[in-house]
């Protein structure tokens, strides 16, 4: 059967305008650049140093490294006993002082009453000048005795308190919800402060910090979503989102593997995960894809 003169022109003719549309949309397609970008970095959280605010012996340790913690957890207890001496030698001091301003206002009192009499019969010129004098000065002594021992109370009280929260001072806590990264003491020890007894790590909102070379940090924004990839769950891929990029460029750090690599200028950016699982960890090495917008 013989084929038309129309359709031998026409049916080549389609095939070239669709070889030529699929031709335009691969130019097109690798012209456009890539559809995301691809970064390595490692699991990172925010970390809690305790260090004590009294210098002690370590009576108790209640974790190990790699323990989870809750926040108000104890995590160590110091020697308490010399405090404990010293507050109720304070206490003492301060019942003390406390009976002193008893007697002190009620000697007051006694001699204003005297001195408020004699000044009546001072004015009325029944007694001498060096008779009221006299009361006068005794009224003023008792009152400026009763002022000291008013102030004596007062840093006799202060000094119980100071005391008291220092013994609270001896019992440690977590301030927060996580697990213990690194613990340099040991029980037995007398530690001071500044010294870090231990490290916390808030895993509840890790993030990953990667890189961004300066011909792409114009492709991402803040809010951008991400996605996350372990050596741990190969054939899981978790959500993120990038929350943080740097104002400023730096030099690549200096754990980068070529000199290469070091000396381009990038802008430090973070990801971060949930982690209600409990699945990331610090240090945990993990890959980041973010998805390019159309």
């Amino acid at each position: 059967m013989r084929v038309p003169v129309k359709k031998q022109v026409i049916i080549p003719l389609v095939i070239l305008l669709l070889l030529g549309a699929v031709s335009l949309l691969f130019y097109y397609r690798s012209h456009k650049g890539p559809r995301e970008l691809r970064f390595s970095g490692t699991v990172e959280v925010t970390e809690v140093e305790i260090s004590p605010e009294l210098s002690a012996k370590i009576v108790i340790l209640h974790h190990r490294e790699g323990d989870e913690v809750k926040e108000g957890d104890p995590l160590l207890d110091l020697d308490r006993r010399d405090l404990e001496s010293r507050l109720r030698e304070a206490e003492a001091a301060r019942r003390a002082a406390e009976a002193q301003v008893s007697l002190a206002r009620a000697r007051m009192e006694n001699t204003q009453r005297d001195y408020n009499r004699n000044l009546q019969l001072y004015r009325a010129q029944a007694i001498s000048a060096s008779a009221y004098d006299a009361i006068k000065t005794a009224y003023e002594i008792a009152k400026n005795t009763y002022d000291a021992s008013q102030n004596h109370y007062k840093g006799a009280q202060s000094q119980v308190e100071t005391l008291r929260v220092q013994l609270q001072k001896t019992h440690i806590v977590s301030p927060i919800t996580g697990v213990i990264l690194e613990r340099s003491v040991e029980a037995g020890e007398v530690i001071f402060p500044g010294i870090v007894a231990m490290t916390i790590g808030d895993l509840r909102s890790p993030w990953v910090r990667i890189y961004i070379g300066e011909p792409d940090i114009g492709k991402v924004r803040i809010g951008q979503q991400a996605s996350v990839a372990t050596d741990a769950y190969p054939k899981r891929q978790f959500p993120g989102t990038l929350r943080f990029i740097a104002s400023e460029a730096e030099f690549t750090p200096k754990n980068v593997q070529t000199r290469e690599e070091r000396i381009k200028l990038v802008y430090e950016a973070r990801v971060y995960l949930s982690n209600e699982e409990g699945i990331f960890k610090p240090g945990m090495p993990a890959d980041v894809t973010l998805r390019l917008e159309e």
